[in-house]
């Protein structure tokens, strides 16, 4: 499944396939497994990846949506507090909170 979400004229870089790639390492932190104080280094490197590759404003908001989906899958039971920490415990920048309950137009624009 790949989703090329993108608004406007500008084609997205980024697709959900590349989003999950990315995320799929954070998803043991983020439900609560291993030290909490301690991102995976491959989460980590997920994250920069993912950050490296949504430059543009469709791209942004393509990862976004991706990543709401993914946070908000039920069977995942992912730990908010762990979401929220990954990017600051990773010194790494997204345009967004990570968060089950990403708020995309928000943060996008």
């Amino acid at each position: 499944m790949i989703c090329h979400c993108a608004t406007g004229s500008n084609a997205a870089a980024i697709s959900c396939e590349d989003v999950k790639h990315s995320a799929k390492p954070c998803l043991d932190y983020a439900r609560g497994n291993g030290d909490e104080k301690t991102v995976p280094p491959k989460c980590c490197n997920g994250m920069r990846t993912l950050s490296d590759k949504a430059k543009t404003a469709e791209d942004k908001e393509v990862a976004c949506k991706c990543l709401k989906k993914i946070f908000k899958t039920p069977m995942l039971n992912l730990v908010e507090s762990r979401l929220n920490v990954i990017p600051q415990n990773c010194r790494v920048n997204v345009p967004f909170k990570l968060s089950k309950n990403l708020q995309c137009k928000e943060y996008v624009n």
